[in-house]
């Protein structure tokens, strides 16, 4: 049996029933650290023991734990005593292989895009890059963010609206979007530095970076210290990483790929050799079936 622990954390007792009535080999995938995430208000702390018995129950009993991330695997180790196999969320390189960058020094703005659904927590980070492109126009650099994708409320959608140096695209398919992406210069992918979002997101990976780190233009990763992002950035050289939570520090790094082409090309080179041996739905899904396979 292969079961998902997701965001309600519901399906927990379910779960445990299943393991002990059928007596099967279980495979637990976790995709996000959701057991970190407040739920019960008042009642936090009685709640919370008997949540995390439970989950550590589930994930000991499994004969399978996988898990999203090489920081949550040592994690769940150190926290639960269990082994787990990493799968990031796959990709089709092939949606992503007929974007081709047109190179800067042909346009008179610099383009940043981000792309995929745009949550309350995002806005931060993309309201620090819009002050940072603030900075650069002041300095004579017309620079400007465009977004694609779904905005979940309407607070965002106005917010996002009345920021001059950003502008809302709207929803394209994979295909439509990789050949728009050929006339922009940089891949935007900012992070909450919120400390209760920093808890919860800490050991998550998004689907987005895997998608971003297949397109020939850099990333640019705006992320508090001690993420997995962060740590696996710093550990691979995927994406240019500004780790503080300053507007300065954003234009800096705008300026430092545009300037400096070749730094720029290493960064998304090596992502691109990274993703395709790491990431790529062929490699991550023949590894996902061994898995399963290792059960039996």
């Amino acid at each position: 049996i292969y079961g998902m622990v997701g965001g309600s954390l519901s399906n927990i007792p379910y779960i445990l029933e299943l393991m002990k009535r059928t007596r099967l080999p279980f495979a637990i995938h976790i995709a996000d650290d959701w057991i970190n995430r407040g739920y019960f208000g008042l009642f936090e702390l009685f709640y919370r023991r008997k949540l995390h018995f439970a989950f550590a129950k589930v994930l000991q009993q499994a004969s399978r734990v996988q898990v999203i991330s090489d920081k949550m695997s040592k994690v769940y180790e150190n926290r639960y005593g269990v082994e787990s196999d990493v799968f990031y969320n796959p990709v089709d390189p092939s949606v992503w292989s007929i974007c081709k960058k047109v190179p800067f020094s042909s346009r008179n703005e610099v383009k940043l895009a981000y792309t995929g659904t745009i949550e309350r927590y995002h806005l931060d980070g993309i309201m620090i890059l819009e002050k940072a492109l603030a900075i650069l126009k002041r300095k004579g650099v017309n620079a400007k963010l465009y977004i694609y994708g779904i905005i979940k409320d309407e607070f965002t959608l106005k917010k996002v609206h009345s920021l001059s140096n950003v502008s809302y695209l709207g929803i394209r398919s994979p295909n439509e979007l990789a050949l728009e992406l050929v006339h922009y210069d940089i891949m935007f992918l900012p992070f909450s530095f919120d400390r209760r979002m920093c808890k919860s997101t800490k050991l998550s990976m998004p689907t987005k970076l895997s998608e971003y780190m297949l397109l020939p233009q850099p990333i640019l990763m705006f992320t508090p210290p001690h993420q997995a992002v962060t740590e696996l950035a710093k550990k691979n050289g995927i994406a240019y990483l500004v780790e503080k939570r300053s507007s300065k520090g954003l234009a800096h790094a705008v300026i430092d790929l545009i300037e400096n082409p070749e730094k720029a090309n290493a960064i998304s080179n090596v992502a691109s050799a990274y993703a395709n041996e790491h990431l790529v739905s062929d490699v991550v899904c023949v590894n996902f079936y061994k898995s399963l396979l290792g059960m039996l």
